[in-house]
């Protein structure tokens, strides 16, 4: 039986109409959600998705579908992750080793030619959850700052992507944005830890401590820890995802990426010795820079099977904040990453380094963006390519 709903052409006149609509639309909504909880599994997804998962013809990864609303209430989400948990238990987030994400970047060229110029940005104070849904940003790759278990947590915990909505750093943000990705990666989160494979071997959890995706070396073992992570560190795996951006009809690559956990993470960061130290300056470097080079070789793939459209990448500077690793580092990987696009000679791409606070882009960039224009969130969402606004430079001049 229908809800009894107010009369509204008696409502309209009186003062009270616009509370007493609101109200009814909640009744509404309440009660069809009630409906929907009955309906059949797929006819109840396909009413919060705007499609369903598919695998796309030169894709070696899953696209995850966007939910029709940009905002998604607890009950919606809890009743999202039952339909994920009970009845499309198959679909799960897409891990590749580092070694073989790398060897994309050296496919076969395309023939048709690339357009214009590789060129370069800064984004300045863009809110990562809000950005992908902008014109400029479709179909962007995007590096996401994450823990090395595909999570979101303030510290090693489980944090349920419920919480992510309230917490406004960079990877909860950009996962908030895609909530269907978000919600497999919890689901799937016991087998889907990127240093599984690093896991089996028995020096890994001698040399590191390895909780809930936070990576730290152990007191006395930074050495050991930097060899071991020289041989072994193109197995890491990471997680690859076409997804939609909820609410609209745009999509994104996400890459999620990690970093060793120091500062406030490390209890013995005190008692380390200056070789250790070292150590872990060299052990930083290298996980960002072989990270930093795999979102590179996504972005090479995209643009290369796409040349008549220009790829945007945003790269943020995964490691710094609270992880605490050296500035330097991120430079260093940031530099590999650019190095990497422009060997490649494909030339459809849009580098971006998006740094929230004034300033923070000078801290972290390389070479590559002394001349980058810097855009704020206002001028980023008026564009509808990242080119407008480089057309738009040269008319001023």
């Amino acid at each position: 039986m229908l809800p009894q709903l107010p009369n509204f052409y008696q409502l309209r006149s009186n003062k009270s109409f616009l509370t007493a609509s609101a109200t009814a639309s909640l009744y509404c909504f309440h009660h069809c959600f009630n409906m929907l909880s009955m309906l059949p599994p797929s006819f109840q997804l396909s009413f919060l998705l705007h499609s369903f998962p598919e695998k796309k013809k030169n894709d070696p990864f899953m696209t995850f579908p966007a939910l029709q609303t940009s905002t998604t209430d607890e009950k919606t989400l809890m009743l999202l992750e039952g339909l994920l948990k009970t009845y499309f238990s198959s679909y799960k987030p897409d891990l590749f080793p580092i070694s073989e994400i790398l060897s994309w970047a050296s496919e076969p060229k395309s023939h048709t030619p690339t357009t214009d110029a590789l060129k370069y940005y800064i984004l300045e104070r863009c809110d990562s959850a809000l950005t992908p849904t902008f014109a400029a940003m479709n179909k962007a790759v995007r590096q996401l700052a994450s823990q090395f278990n595909l999570g979101e947590s303030p510290s090693r915990e489980l944090t349920h992507p419920k919480e992510f909505s309230s917490d406004h750093t960079q990877g909860p943000a950009e996962q908030s944005a895609s909530v269907f990705a978000a919600l497999l990666r919890w689901i799937h989160r016991d087998t889907s830890d990127g240093m599984v494979t690093l896991q089996a071997y028995e020096e890994f959890n001698q040399h590191f401590d390895y909780q809930f995706g936070y990576l730290t070396p152990r007191l006395g073992h930074e050495e050991e820890g930097l060899a071991f992570l020289k041989t072994h560190v193109e197995k890491i795996k990471l997680n690859v995802q076409r997804v939609g951006i909820d609410g609209t009809d745009q999509t994104a690559i996400q890459v999620l990426n990690s970093a060793l956990a120091l500062g406030p993470y490390d209890p013995d960061r005190e008692k380390r010795t200056e070789e250790g130290n070292r150590a872990i300056r060299e052990m930083s470097e290298l996980l960002l820079t072989e990270q930093f080079k795999a979102v590179a070789a996504v972005t090479i793939k995209e643009a290369r099977q796409n040349p008549w459209m220009r790829i945007p990448v945003i790269f943020t500077p995964v490691g710094g904040g609270v992880y605490s690793n050296e500035p330097d580092a991120i430079k260093a990987a940031l530099r590999a990453a650019c190095d990497l696009i422009e060997k490649s000679r494909i030339t459809n791409i849009d580098v971006c380094l998006s740094a929230y606070q004034p300033g923070e882009a000078d801290i972290f960039k390389s070479e590559h963006f002394l001349n980058a224009p810097a855009i704020n969130q206002e001028t980023l969402s008026r564009l509808q390519n990242l080119s407008n606004l480089t057309m738009q430079i040269q008319l001023s001049n």
